[in-house]
């Protein structure tokens, strides 16, 4: 994924998605009112406070640098909330009448799943720098109610009703975002991706269905950050699994070699990962490969590897943890392995060398 910078809301508008509350039980409190489906007429006027167009160019932002985000396509652009977007992110698109459709659908679901937790839906326009290139885009974001700001209904002068926010605190929050799609100009419509995915509300990587599939109707696809990602794991967990089989001290230090020369290269093939792996670990970094459906040719994401190889952090007993700079592992530590043969439990031997060693806690 391409990064953005400078990135500009240009347009927000609010919907509120408030399902009606089931009728309190005998000698239970009364329950609050609820308003229901509260659609928006115009978008926010241009006046508002910029503190919100700031809440939400952060929430995009954030949302862009996550770990845990996911890519998708829509399955068809015909589709009505694909066909909304595209609609929307077009040359003079009508943000309003886009933005209702996605607001009426994502309603009936919730109206259908009663796990499904009411909030608000904010659909912003805005623009941002792509490699050089001004792009627009469409974000998607489904917001808890937040105690920071207040939604109240307001009537223009020409008479249409907006969903307009109040700012009750000196600081916006950022932890309100449920989920959200990142969706791209469909026209013409991008080779690898629609849109990037983050849902907030489960751990990970993983976005709920009636999120993506039953409101969006997007599948979700692998990406050079995804495989990249998914490699890295299939290389780690081979490195672990010699290690556990004791198998020979230089055979697990060759393929740590091979290992970081291949995430080294721009790209690499699962020809070339199979080929590096020891006897001992083929069946099951095979088995790896297979269940993680990676193509037969990855692009590897540098500012991902970048980020996340500046380290190397070990795990042992006890909640044991060890994390030092990649770079200095072999000048900082030595790890000798325990023997195959020999009475007693089988344990490691940690060298750690440094100038400095002090408790902090």
């Amino acid at each position: 994924m391409a990064a953005l910078t400078n990135i500009q809301v240009d347009e927000v508008i609010l919907h509120i998605l408030d399902l009606p509350d089931t009728p309190a039980k005998p000698g239970e409190p009364p329950k609050p009112a609820r308003r229901g489906l509260v659609l928006s007429q115009r978008s926010l006027p241009p006046q508002t406070d910029a503190r919100v167009f700031g809440y939400f160019r952060d929430h995009i932002a954030d949302s862009l640098k996550s770990d845990h985000v996911r890519v998708a396509q829509f399955a068809g652009l015909a589709a009505p909330v694909a066909a909304a977007c595209k609609a929307i992110l077009a040359p003079g698109g009508d943000l309003v009448q886009g933005s209702q459709t996605l607001a009426r659908g994502l309603y009936a679901l919730m109206t259908k799943n009663a796990s499904i937790a009411r909030g608000d839906l904010a659909l912003c326009r805005y623009s941002a720098q792509e490699g050089g290139q001004s792009v627009s885009q469409l974000a998607v974001l489904k917001i808890d109610p937040s105690e920071a700001f207040s939604q109240t209904t307001r009537t223009d002068e020409q008479g249409k009703r907006y969903v307009a926010v109040e700012v009750e605190a000196e600081v916006l929050p950022t932890g309100e975002l449920q989920k959200c799609a990142l969706v791209r100009k469909l026209e013409p419509r991008p080779a690898d991706y629609d849109m990037i995915l983050l849902d907030r509300q489960l751990a990970g990587e993983d976005v709920a269905r009636f999120f993506s599939y039953d409101f969006l109707g997007a599948d979700l696809v692998t990406d050079s950050r995804q495989a990249t990602k998914k490699l890295n794991k299939i290389l780690t967990d081979a490195e672990n699994l010699l290690r556990s089989t004791l198998q020979p001290d230089e055979i697990v230090t060759s393929f740590q070699q091979q290992a970081r020369n291949l995430l080294a290269s721009p790209s690499v093939t699962r020809k070339q990962l199979v080929q590096i792996v020891p006897a001992a670990v083929e069946k099951e970094v095979s088995e790896s490969v297979q269940a993680a459906r990676l193509p037969d040719r990855i692009d590897l994401d540098r500012a991902y590897l970048a980020k996340t190889t500046k380290t190397i952090t070990y795990e042992g007993d006890d909640g044991l943890t060890l994390t030092v700079p990649a770079n200095r592992f072999a000048e900082l530590v030595t790890v000798i392995p325990p023997k195959k043969t020999g009475p007693g439990t089988k344990l490691y031997e940690v060298v750690i060398r440094t100038k400095t060693w002090e408790k902090v806690r």
